[in-house]
Parts: C-alpha cells; structure tokens; sequence
C-alpha cells in the first residue's frame, strides 16, 4: 500500500463519516491535537528518569488521551461512539490538586527550566485547540466533554511546569 492516496489534492481530507475541507476548523482541531502530542512527546523526552517519573508516566498516558481526543474530534456520524469520558477529566482533577499541593510546599520563586519552558508550551498548545473547539462546537456536533478535556489538561500541564522548576530549584 502506499503512503499518498491523492484523495486530499483537492483540498479535502477523510473524517469518520465523510469528508471536509482540510482548512476546516475541525480538521484544524484534530490537527492540533497531533501537534500538541508532539510537543508533550518532547517534554516526555526532556524530564529526567528519576526526579520527574511520575509526570513522564502521567503525560505518557495523556499522550494517548490526546489522540483519543483527536479520534473524537475526527468524527461526524449522527451516531458517533465517543471515546473521550468524563473520568479522564476526573483523573486530570486528581493529577491537577496533588501536584497544587506540591508547589504550595516550595517556597522562594522559581525559575522556568527547559522541560518547564515546554509544559507551559504545550499548555498554550492545549489552549489553542480549546478555542478551535469552542468555535467547532458553535458550528457543529462534537464530544462536548473534549472541551473540557483540553481545559483540565491546559491547567495540568502548567502545574506539571511548575512542579518541574521546584524540583529542579529544591537541591
């Protein structure tokens, strides 16, 4: 099988359930998402095995989510099973309250590392893609709970930069 089909040389891609223009705001939406799961495949790369395992694992996991997120975006059948729950949003409040506690812990100012510098910007990514959301949802059907999905995550990836630089700070 080959890797070009042809089928978007005219501008329009494939959708679960039909096609769109590929400057559509939801092809741009799930586009988005494959971007921003890049940038946290970098961030992964950056942290340390040790001193930073449990966020590696914790934006691992998201890294998934996120695609299913796209998936979810990706589709426009009336009848669409959505992969994205509430209880991922759930966990993400979990994650999102243990790491609040962490930093409220360190004190002294902190001072943005490298890995940091890419949570804040995959959290900036993340919120780009909650405003494309936000006008997809104006426009047509989507998983309602991606929306809130990409907040959640929006919050968590900037307390996870912030947990980073004080463990970085605490030596």
């Amino acid at each position: 099988m080959r890797l070009y089909t042809r089928t978007g040389d005219e501008g329009m891609t494939r959708v679960k359930g039909g096609k769109r223009a590929k400057d559509s705001v939801r092809v741009e939406a799930y586009g988005s998402c494959d971007e921003l799961n890049c940038f946290v495949g970098r961030a992964v790369s950056l942290l340390t095995q040790t001193e930073h395992l449990d966020i590696r694992d914790d934006l691992t996991a998201i890294q998934h989510e996120i695609f299913d997120c796209a998936s979810d975006l990706s589709n426009i059948r009336e009848s669409a099973v959505f992969k994205v729950k509430k209880d991922r949003i759930d966990k993400l409040e979990t994650l999102i309250d243990t790491y609040q506690k962490e930093v409220r812990q360190m004190n002294g100012s902190v001072t943005f590392s490298a890995p940091a510098q890419e949570l804040v910007l995959c959290a900036s990514i993340a919120k780009r893609i909650e405003r494309k959301i936000t006008t997809l949802h104006k426009e047509e059907q989507i998983n309602e709970i991606v929306l809130a999905y990409m907040n959640r995550l929006s919050d968590f990836l900037n307390i996870s930069a912030k947990v980073v630089s004080v463990r970085g700070n605490a030596g």
